[in-house]
């Protein structure tokens, strides 16, 4: 379900001290798990660190990205996050470099930090404090 899955992408950021002080001092995060046919997204709020899912994006490439900008000019997010796969013991998933494609696309078009979180398939590393809210 790509809305638990986002839910996995926002709590898994590592609380190291380049994320927790781009996330902490900063809101809204936008979220995205990447996919062929469709693109789960979800907010959070990393001041309250709750997170919530919206409605998936389920559009060609163009229209993805034009779906994408209305969601960056609703909600003014000061981060991106993009959920990277990888196989269940660590290793390359075969849409991995897709994604990273993805996450460099919205590097360029608007301008925001774009995080690339990577959790093997199965695992649940969560950032403490982050609770997804039902949508």
């Amino acid at each position: 379900m790509p809305e638990r899955q986002m839910a996995r992408v926002l709590r898994s950021l590592p609380p190291s001290p380049s994320r927790v002080s781009v996330s902490a001092d900063h809101g809204t995060v936008l979220a995205f798990d990447f996919g062929e046919r469709r693109t789960g997204v979800a907010v959070g709020d990393a001041r309250l660190g709750t997170a919530h899912p919206l409605a998936p994006i389920a559009e060609s490439a163009a229209g993805r990205l034009a779906a994408i900008a209305r969601l960056v000019e609703e909600w003014r997010p000061q981060q991106l996050v993009v959920g990277l796969p990888v196989t269940a013991d660590g290793g390359a998933h075969p849409l991995a470099a897709r994604v990273e494609r993805f996450a460099r696309q919205l590097e360029g078009r608007f301008g925001l930090p774009v995080d690339r979180i990577s959790t093997p398939a199965g695992t649940r590393t969560f950032w403490p404090g982050w609770i997804m809210l039902s949508s």
